[in-house]
């Protein structure tokens, strides 16, 4: 795709007050859009030198470990920061939807003086955000009985998209990954939360979150 005239909503150059036209040398594709159809990846090669962002869908993040299988690291959805930088292992990330991302080619920033000063550091801060809240969701997915860590993670994810009821675009099998347990385990849980009054299961895939105390 072409490179993009104007800043998406999302993307962090914003809170700078930056524009593509007069900060950014305009003949230079610095700034890309990829549409990623359900299914596909993209490897962690391309973040050496690219600052990738979610702009729309969602994304399962995985590496590679060394026993030869791979272990989920985060999901990511609309405004947050792809990040590479969890092992030294490949990383793979999958569109669990179909999906868009911004790369921001960090190679061919040609702002002058303290505006190029000030979107490298807002663009590392954001790196920086974004892996220290990736593993802190992570941690507190695998703390607990399984029925505490699967509404956490479902907390987590309502908190991100804003709303109560949200759609799950991963399989049980990858929650199930994510929060350390069986995909039969996942199962029985949703069940418990469902009777227990803390979850509405609209479809097998779209979940409403009851307020109430754990």
């Amino acid at each position: 795709m072409p490179p993009l005239k104007t800043l998406c909503p999302v993307c962090p150059l914003r809170d700078l007050g930056l524009e593509l036209a007069h900060d950014i040398q305009p003949e230079s594709v610095v700034l890309t859009v990829h549409k990623l159809k359900r299914g596909k990846f993209i490897e962690s090669d391309l973040l050496s030198s690219h600052y990738l962002l979610l702009q729309s869908g969602s994304l399962k993040v995985e590496y590679a470990c060394r026993q030869g299988h791979t272990e989920i690291a985060a999901f990511l959805f609309p405004g947050e920061t792809v990040v590479a930088s969890f092992s030294p292992e490949p990383a793979f990330f999958t569109a669990l939807e179909d999906t868009i991302i911004c790369e921001f080619d960090l190679s061919k920033i040609h702002a002058e003086g303290l505006k190029c000063v000030r979107v490298l550091k807002e663009l590392l801060g954001k790196l920086g955000t974004q892996a220290s809240l990736d593993q802190k969701r992570l941690i507190q997915a695998r703390t607990g009985p399984v029925d505490h860590r699967l509404l956490v993670f479902l907390r987590d994810i309502s908190t991100r998209s804003g709303t109560d009821a949200i759609k799950l675009n991963m399989s049980r099998d990858d929650i199930g990954r994510y929060i350390d347990c069986s995909s039969e385990s996942v199962s029985r849980a949703f069940s418990n939360l469902a009777q227990n009054g803390m979850i509405v299961r609209d479809t097998p895939r779209q979940i409403r979150l009851l307020h109430k105390n754990s």
